[in-house]
């Protein structure tokens, strides 16, 4: 993901949540939910702080599957 840091607020909590979800509600391995937390912490670093255009299941998946292969 070739997207400029912005803004940090709320990485913290995208880590979290990419993560949590990621392994607790869809069964990803460790390795792979962590993966997928810090894309949607990087995610949110290129964004400014605000609860509008944050990552969706769909952009997750997508950045996923580009750093996974």
């Amino acid at each position: 993901m070739e997207r400029p840091v912005v803004d940090t607020n709320g990485a913290g909590d995208s880590l979290a949540i990419g993560f949590l979800s990621s392994h607790i509600l869809d069964g990803y391995s460790l390795e792979e939910a962590i993966l997928r937390g810090q894309i949607a912490a990087r995610y949110t670093c290129s964004l400014k702080a605000s609860s509008s255009n944050l990552i969706t299941i769909e952009k997750l998946n997508n950045y996923f599957q580009d750093y996974h292969h």
